[in-house]
């Protein structure tokens, strides 16, 4: 009976064992980034220059009422193809509901820097994004990621890292670029692609620096 028992337990052992092994490669499968069609510059319609930026960022524990950002965007041609972007901006706490005496952004939380390099691999067909996010010149939070999904007016990222705003780590932040006429839109989803974080609406301002 306790031979049984205990070839029993080896068995149930290796199961764990094998289906651990299996869902470890099924995960890292999942992150492997996809070759991109190239047939074109995947950001063709980031156009080098200077735009004005609005955003909003979706309530955390770190700012429960969410923040209010405004600033400026830098873009530059990075490799012919690639992108780098310099985002200065100054983020604002909404104002309290009821209190008439603020602004409607509300009182300055921070003002912050953020560098974005879009890097194109045309040699395997894959294109990067790497970021580093700044207050007051120190590093407060670094993403890295790849694209997903490239189309003519849609780029969608998968990174993984870290905001300060929300204060942890994030396996998963996606980010959809998207065209528009004068610009283009700016969207964050955090761990899901439901879970909304942050939204940019880009303007260009000139395309020559």
């Amino acid at each position: 009976m306790n031979f049984l028992i205990t070839w029993i337990i080896i068995i149930i052992s290796w199961a764990f064992i094998i289906y651990a092994l299996f869902s470890s490669n099924n995960s890292n499968k999942c992150r492997e980034q996809p070759e991109a069609d190239f047939k074109q510059d995947p950001v063709h319609f980031i156009k080098p220059g200077r735009y004005n930026v609005t955003g909003k960022t979706e309530p955390t524990k770190v700012y429960p009422r969410g923040l209010i950002t405004k600033g400026t965007l830098n873009v530059e041609l990075m490799n012919e193809t690639g992108r780098k972007m310099i985002y200065q901006y100054t983020a604002f706490n909404p104002p309290k509901h009821g209190n008439k005496s603020q602004s409607k952004v509300g009182e300055i939380a921070f003002r912050g820097r953020r560098e974005i390099d879009y890097i194109v691999d045309n040699k395997h067909h894959r294109f990067y994004r790497n970021t580093q996010s700044f207050i007051d010149n120190k590093l407060v939070s670094t993403q890295h990621g790849f694209a997903t999904k490239i189309t003519k007016n849609i780029l969608i990222l998968d990174s993984q890292g870290s905001w300060f705003r929300t204060g942890k780590h994030h396996d998963d932040v996606f980010i959809e670029i998207k065209n528009s006429k004068d610009g283009f839109t700016f969207k964050v989803y955090n761990d899901h692609p439901d879970n909304p974080f942050e939204k940019l609406d880009v303007k260009l301002i000139t395309d020559s620096l």
